[in-house]
């Protein structure tokens, strides 16, 4: 598996692009959009930047032309990993140390992630060689916060919960909603000793009650989730609190289009104990 195979480009408008890279087990994706300046020029962002397994320079420079930046929407490891190519990025205060991420990620658990299911790692790629990306924000969001990209503007709203400096990003004028790993159509993580479930529900529905939402753009899974999707997962979340088992190691609750993984007793006994995936696979 060469370059080629590793990421799909699809467009979502004229200006804005989602990469996905479909060889990770849950199709990560991350974001180009463009836009334009008044002399014609144009301004670009990354919304994360994958794995990093690859450089995305060719892919971003086949695509748009200028200047980029990259705006996070959380320091894991599958959201950072292209920051060498565009290290001009922007994070949320939570997580402005990328010396100490919110989930440390060991070697051993890459491989283990990286290869499980049909994922495998892409041919000429060092595994070992494989560094996370350490190194200081050009820029510290905070919760309201407007990023102008040439013509276009993105209000950086702070969501909390699957990860301390966890943001959203949303175009008011196209009705762009860009979630990150809060709101996806799959299994949401909020096991980690990171997490905090009154966080995540204050931030799903704070998302559900955002106006002028059109389309929500995720970091996983399905591209084809509907608008509704947050207010779905906080119904989940009443359901969970009705009976009991809204809180840490009460195992993985599967609904329609998505599930929450809350961790077995085990994993939450491992992980508050660590901090780190690899007490899971001792």
């Amino acid at each position: 598996m060469g370059y080629d195979d590793w990421y799909i480009v699809s467009s979502i408008d004229d200006d804005t692009w989602v990469i996905s890279e479909p060889h990770h087990p849950e199709c990560s994706h991350f974001y180009l959009l463009r836009g334009i300046n008044p002399d014609g020029t144009f301004d670009n962002v990354l919304i994360d930047t994958g794995l990093g397994f690859f450089s995305i320079k060719p892919l971003v420079e086949s695509l748009t032309s200028g200047p980029v930046r990259v705006l996070l929407t959380h320091t894991h490891w599958d959201h950072i990993g292209g920051l060498r190519d565009y290290p001009d990025f922007a994070v949320h205060e939570a997580e402005r140390d990328l010396r100490h991420p919110p989930l440390p990620l060991s070697k051993r658990v890459l491989r283990m992630v990286a290869t499980e299911e049909n994922a495998e790692l892409p041919e000429g790629f060092d595994l070992d060689a494989y560094e996370a990306y350490i190194a200081e924000p050009k820029r510290v969001l905070h919760d309201g916060d407007r990023i102008k990209v040439g013509n276009r503007t993105l209000e950086a709203i702070h969501t909390p919960g699957h990860s301390p400096g966890g943001v959203c990003y949303f175009e008011p004028e196209r009705g762009y909603l860009f979630s990150g790993d809060l709101i996806y159509g799959a299994c949401l993580y909020a096991q980690f000793h990171t997490c905090d479930l009154g966080q995540y529900e204050e931030s799903v529905r704070r998302i559900a009650a955002l106006e002028g939402v059109g389309r929500i753009l995720p970091g996983h899974d399905s591209m084809d989730i509907g608008v509704d999707l947050p207010e779905r997962i906080a119904a989940a979340f009443d359901d969970l609190k009705s009976k009991g088992l809204f809180k840490k190691g009460t195992g993985r609750h599967d609904y329609d289009g998505f599930s929450i993984n809350l961790g077995s007793p085990a994993e939450k006994a491992l992980l508050a104990v660590t901090g780190c995936f690899d007490a899971l696979l001792s």
